[in-house]
């Protein structure tokens, strides 16, 4: 049974959809909710809860006695994640992009069956190590934050996709180049902000790495990678790539 109230002007989750416990979709995205009430764990068969672009600043801890599988909170105002609601293994896809959040709780290792995370656009300077222990994960997009460094990243083995634009990186994260080593099917794209890289004593042969640059890179070094993709960002700039043998550069 699906619950859909999208782009209707709410204040708040309709009193009838609590009354109703064998709703598995609920869609109540663009609208004024600022609150979940805690009546939502009588929704035992809820799956998808969607509630993007709305006002909402806390996560309950009722949500938690859910067997949610999608949890979609991007475009809200939260600031801190409630850490009940990583208890909710039966989670595949979580969003929180576009929020105020500060920190991604180490407790996030405890979904273990999270294929989708997403917490691009917050207020993030880090991202814990814990999160190299969820052995499903497939999609990662942490981009718009204020990550300074990057850990254990190379560890999620089923990693297929992976965004990290516009950050502050301090250095090259090299594990970044082995997610590549063994797939061709992984899709890396990170964006750099430094004026110089260099990972000449790094030996990776035929890959493929996507960046998009968002600054002049004056000696940028990579002599063992056969296919560079190069996603320049609005401003014009001029790209000087050292490389130890022919490598196919494509710019878009």
């Amino acid at each position: 049974m699906q619950f859909s109230r999208y782009n209707r002007g709410l204040l708040f989750i309709p009193e009838i959809v609590f009354q109703c416990p064998h709703i598995m979709v609920l869609n109540l995205e663009e609208n004024y909710i600022r609150e979940i009430n805690d009546e939502i764990g009588l929704l035992t068969r809820l799956e998808e809860l969607i509630i993007y672009d709305n006002l909402i600043s806390e996560i309950p801890t009722a949500l938690c006695e859910t067997k949610l599988k999608r949890l979609d909170l991007s475009n809200n105002v939260i600031r801190t994640i409630n850490l009940n609601m990583f208890n909710i293994i039966t989670l595949l896809y979580l969003d929180f992009s576009h929020n105020e959040i500060n920190e991604l709780p180490e407790e996030i290792s405890k979904l273990i069956n999270l294929k989708l995370l997403d917490i691009s656009s917050n207020d993030l300077i880090s991202i814990p190590k814990t999160i190299c222990d969820l052995p499903n994960l497939q999609f990662l997009d942490i981009s718009n934050n204020n990550i300074t460094e990057l850990h254990n990243i190379a560890m999620l083995k089923q990693l297929k996709e992976f965004y990290c634009l516009y950050n502050k990186l301090n250095d090259f994260p090299i594990e970044i180049i082995e997610l590549l080593q063994n797939d061709y099917e992984r899709k890396v794209i990170i964006g750099l902000d430094k004026t110089s890289y260099n990972i000449t004593n790094n030996f990776y042969y035929g890959k493929t790495m996507t960046l998009l640059f968002d600054a002049i890179l004056d000696d940028f070094e990579c002599p063992f990678i056969t296919n560079l993709i190069i996603l320049k960002s609005d401003n014009n700039i001029y790209v000087p790539v050292k490389f130890g043998f022919p490598c196919a550069i494509s710019y878009y």
